[in-house]
Parts: structure tokens; sequence; C-alpha cells
């Protein structure tokens, strides 16, 4: 689409005058006018930019076991004892605590160079302290005041038949749990661990049914 002649001939002449006018100038640029939050209506971006969001993010909660001082419990394969260790520590006392390995005593202590410490403490703290005890065999392989006693807490701290064949791992725990309801309180409660690691094999089929992941329990 073309202008009329005498409307190019104009534009023309408007274009060379502001050229000439422009010439060795800098072109003039309006400065920008600073942004505040003041600059916008409540409510808007920057508003919300300077207020705190209305999301608030909630702690999360940590899933802790608590074990009374008044609770019988039984503590099945404690390899080196640290986790019985623990439990004093926590109760402040080492009675109603019973626990077992399912080493002998000379494997534990070849085994850990730090276990005769442990367990010297354990007893001075009031603790039973019993090894080559079967947790798929409790009754059995319980001294007898043990084994007809029932316990409020049974506590197994990563079940592994030490072969990495998932039957193999089924099986125990399988067993554990048979084994151990025959020992437990009424309302009492069993707790295998099952940490996701990749080192300890924490297939879903390891998992009887009723226990799942973690500190997941069987009530009596």
């Amino acid at each position: 689409f073309l202008l009329p002649l005498a409307q190019q001939v104009r534009a023309r002449q408007i274009k060379k005058k502001v050229v000439e006018r422009y010439k060795g100038k800098a072109p003039i640029i309006p400065p920008r006018k600073q942004v505040t939050p003041q600059s916008f209506a409540p409510g808007g971006a920057a508003s919300f930019a300077s207020s705190p969001p209305a999301f608030k993010q909630q702690p999360v909660k940590k899933n802790v076991t608590t074990y009374n001082r008044d609770d019988s419990i039984l503590v099945v394969g404690d390899g080196d004892f640290t986790f019985c260790g623990g439990l004093v520590k926590h109760r402040k006392t080492g009675s109603n605590l019973v626990c077992t390995s399912y080493d002998s005593h000379k494997t534990v202590l070849k085994k850990y160079p730090k276990a005769k410490e442990v367990l010297d403490k354990l007893r001075s703290a009031g603790a039973e302290v019993l090894h080559d005890v079967d947790g798929t065999n409790l009754r059995r392989t319980l001294p007898e005041k043990f084994a007809k006693q029932k316990f409020d807490r049974i506590v197994f701290n990563f079940p592994h038949s030490g072969e990495q064949r998932v039957h193999l791992n089924r099986a125990l725990l399988r067993n554990f749990f048979d084994s151990a309801k025959t020992i437990l309180q009424s309302g009492g409660e069993v707790s295998p661990r099952l940490p996701p690691s990749p080192r300890i094999p924490s297939h879903p089929a390891l998992r009887p049914r009723g226990c799942g992941k973690g500190s997941k329990s069987y009530r009596g």
C-alpha cells in the first residue's frame, strides 16, 4: 500500500527534520518508575511478596517409640547389646529387661570388642543377659524362668537369616511371630524393626501379614 505522492513528500520532510534535530545526541529515555510494595493495591503481587505466605509448613512428626519403666521387655537378637544399653538409659533402669543374643557369650565377645563393657553395665543396672536364644523358638531356648513369663514388649531389631533369600527371611519373621505370641502378655506388643536399607533386605515379601515398614507391630 503506497501513500499519495504529497503525503510521501511530507513524511520524508518530517523524518529529515527529526534526524537533523537529534543528530549526535543520545536518545532521551524517560526513567523507569521504581516499583515498591506500596505501588500496588492491597492484595496485589507486591503486597503478597512482602507478606508471609498463608501456608505454614508443619513440622514432621518422628515415629518415636517409648518404653515404660514398668513394662517387662524382651529383646531378641541384640548382637552387641548396645540397643539394650540404650534402653537402660531411656528407662533409667535395667529392671524388667531381658536382653538376649543368638550367639554364645564367647562368640559375642569375639565379634564385638566393646561387648564386655556393655554387658557389665547391663548387669549392674539390673538387666538380665542371656545367650544362645533362638528368636524362632523362644520357649525352648529361654531358661525356664523366662520361658514361663509373659512379656509386655518383645523387640527384634533387624531380623535377618544371614542369607539374601526372600523366602528364608520371610520364614524367619513368621516363625518369630509364632514363637513370640506364646510368651506375650495379653494386650502386649511384638515389634520387629525392618530398616529401609540397601544392605539389609526390606522387600515387602519379608513382612508377614499385619506387619508393615519400620516399627509396625503385632499386638496380642
